[in-house]
Formats: C-alpha cells, sequence, structure tokens
C-alpha cells in the first residue's frame, strides 16, 4: 500500500521522509506455484501442498486491502485473533506494530504533497472489543475503598472475568496485559487506541450510538443484550444451553478520519439477538451498514 501511495503521488520514499525499504529475500531453491496447479482436482492436492510450499508476502492469518480512489483511501481488514498462547500474542501484536506503521507512513507521504486532510475509511473485522461497551453482559458494580472506606464504581466485564469466560484453563505465565478473552486484553485494547489516535480516527458507530441503539420492530426481546449493539454473536445452543449463547462482541467497525468533509447520517448493526435474527448470511458476524453523505 506504501508503494502504490509513493507511485500515485510521484515520492520516493526518502522524499517522503520514510526510512528505505526492506524486501526480504526469498528462498532461490524454492519453485514459483504452476498456475495450472490451480485448476487442478482436489483430489490430489498438489496445489494445497504446492501454496504451503510457495513463499510469500501476505499474513498467514490477517488481510489486508488499500483502495485508492480520487478523494478519499479505504482499508478493509481481517485483523487476527489474539489467541490464548504466548505465539499468537506475539502474532497479533506484530500485526498491529505493523498497522500502526502504516498509518504513521500514510499521513507522511500525505504531508510531503500537502494532502494531509485526505479522508481514510478503515472497515473490517478488527477483532477488539474497544472497552466494556463492546462486549454483552456487563454491569456497573460498587466496591469500599481499603483504608478510607470510601465507595466508589467500576464496570465488571464477563468477557474479562476468566473464571466465567473460558471453556478450559488459559495458558499460565501470562503478563497481565493478556489476560482476559481474546478481543478483550488491555494490550490489544491499548495498541487499538494507539491506532485510532494515530490515524485520528471517529469511530462511527459509537459516535452516532454512545448508549447503543435500539430497533424498532414488532418482536420483544428476551433481554436488552438481543438489541443490535454488537456485531458477533454465540453460536445458538440446540439441545443444551452452552455458557456462550445469548453474549456477543463488537468487534467490526467503521472507521472515520476526523479531517474528512464527508458526514455519517447512518450506521446500523444489521444482525441481532442470541438466535442470531437480521442479516448474518451464515455467519457469526452480522452485517453493518454505513452511509455517508458528500
Amino acid at each position: 500500500a506504501i508503494r502504490l501511495m509513493l507511485n500515485i503521488y510521484g515520492l520516493t520514499r526518502k522524499q517522503a521522509g520514510l526510512p528505505e525499504d526492506v524486501v526480504k529475500p526469498h528462498n532461490k531453491q524454492q519453485k514459483q506455484t504452476s498456475i495450472s496447479l490451480f485448476f487442478t482436482t482436489k483430489r490430489t492436492n498438489k496445489f494445497h501442498d504446492a501454496v504451503k510450499k510457495t513463499p510469500s508476502d501476505h499474513n498467514a492469518e490477517g488481510r489486508f486491502q488499500f483502495f485508492s480512489f480520487e478523494d478519499m483511501d479505504l482499508i478493509q481488514t481481517y485483523v487476527p485473533n489474539n489467541g490464548m498462547k504466548e505465539a499468537s500474542f506475539h502474532r497479533r501484536k506484530t500485526w498491529d506494530d505493523d498497522m500502526n506503521k502504516f498509518l504513521k507512513s500514510r499521513l507522511q507521504i500525505l504531508r510531503a504533497c500537502g494532502k494531509e486532510n485526505r479522508t481514510l475509511l478503515w472497515c473490517g473485522d478488527l477483532n477488539c472489543a474497544r472497552d466494556y461497551r463492546d462486549g454483552t453482559h456487563w454491569e456497573e458494580r460498587n466496591e469500599t475503598q481499603k483504608g478510607d472506606g470510601k465507595k466508589s464504581s467500576y464496570f465488571y466485564e464477563w468477557w474479562t472475568d476468566e473464571s466465567k469466560c473460558f471453556m478450559s484453563n488459559p495458558e499460565k505465565n501470562r503478563n497481565p496485559e493478556d489476560h482476559g478473552m481474546p478481543s478483550f486484553t488491555p494490550a490489544e485494547r491499548q495498541r487499538f487506541s494507539k491506532m485510532i489516535e494515530n490515524g485520528n480516527f471517529i469511530d462511527i458507530w459509537r459516535d452516532l450510538h454512545p448508549d447503543g441503539s435500539h430497533i424498532k420492530i414488532s418482536m420483544q426481546f428476551k433481554s436488552c443484550w438481543d438489541n443490535p449493539n454488537w456485531t458477533w454473536r454465540a453460536h445458538p445452543s440446540k439441545n443444551s444451553k452452552n455458557k456462550y449463547e445469548g453474549r456477543g462482541q463488537r468487534l467490526d467497525y467503521f472507521l472515520l478520519s476526523r479531517s474528512s468533509a464527508l458526514e455519517p447520517i447512518k450506521c446500523d448493526i444489521l444482525g441481532y439477538g442470541s438466535q442470531r435474527k437480521g442479516l448474518f448470511c451464515g455467519s457469526d458476524h452480522g452485517a453493518s451498514i454505513l452511509i455517508l453523505k458528500r
């Protein structure tokens, strides 16, 4: 994406104030995948084996697409899940660090050509719940402070309570910043906040629905957690109730640069409820809609 931007604006990395690009050399002994293998029948498994052996610059888990239009840029991503082991924590941190680096490099390029206010829209499954409101089954609780005995309130999160949210015991000896369900750990949230800061983004849905949204349809929700405020929903149980049934997370976002002249007039989550009503299309993530006005 950075190379594309440099090409569009006719800049070198040096002119944009960026360090020289380091290209990792591929193993010359590895052969390029033959195009004919794309049409090989599945029974041979030749394509699958060849792809595994073919070197690639692509992330093994995440997805990143960058589109440059006349008056705006668009990023669509699938951010890798944080997982619950040290190796997966490292993979996710590397992704987040690379994304932060991209946002800073993009801004440097735009500043070099006097277009620092160019609109950027970032959307997709970002696999992070920004705060307690982005997971179901939170509640405000009171606690008594040690020493002075004064009472203070805090927000309890089911998704960070490891005695409740895990199916099995997580890996021991983890850093405190990696505690909690994937997408809810302090480390993920801190890095996500940093990306929002570096990109100077507005979280459009939350900006339009600070207290959540309430759809007006002819049905009664069993609980407030059925409202369309979370994009991911646990799989409904057919026979016996599982611990995740009825729970949800907001992991999918539309982030828009604050300098944009585009005005968000609608941003809604189209899937809702523990039974995945609305627009899920066979996925565990409901669809979302965004309408911008010039």
